[in-house]
């Protein structure tokens, strides 16, 4: 996930210091619009040209898969910082950025020891030990 938030904030490098914005509308993937005829599948085309998976710059669409897992539906963007400018946050350092699926749906373990895996606004990436409920301010105070 370090990687993962490396290329999210390099995007925000790019553009004025924002994080991707929001996408326009939900949306699950299409997993055969990743497929390519020839090498590794692009993770990142099974999205819409909108969401933050098509809009930050990477080098390997596996970036977007746990390892752990082996999903596509692995990671998703903190809903509460799509397009904020990262330096203008109170609490970058305890503001999640990208988490791992159940980590906000209160799924009681997460995949990894109990846990999930994040990234913050700072760039860093962390271990937590136990899920959020959809809308909680999800800093870790």
């Amino acid at each position: 996930m370090k990687s993962l938030a490396f290329c999210t904030l390099q995007y925000a490098t790019d553009s004025d210091e924002r994080l991707p914005p929001r996408p326009a509308v939900a949306f699950h993937p299409d997993l055969a619009a990743g497929l390519v005829s020839t090498g590794p599948p692009d993770l990142a085309k099974c999205f819409p040209p909108d969401d933050w998976h098509r809009q930050i710059r990477y080098r390997n669409g596996q970036v977007f898969v746990c390892p752990s897992t082996g999903s596509i539906y692995s990671y998703d963007f903190n809903l509460q910082v799509y397009g904020v400018v990262a330096e203008k946050l109170e609490d970058p350092d305890k503001t999640v950025m990208e988490f791992e699926n159940g980590f906000l749906t209160g799924s009681p373990r997460g995949p990894h020891q109990g846990g999930y895996n994040t990234t913050y606004c700072d760039g860093r990436g962390a271990w937590v030990p136990h899920a959020f409920a959809p809308g909680d301010d999800i800093r870790l105070h």
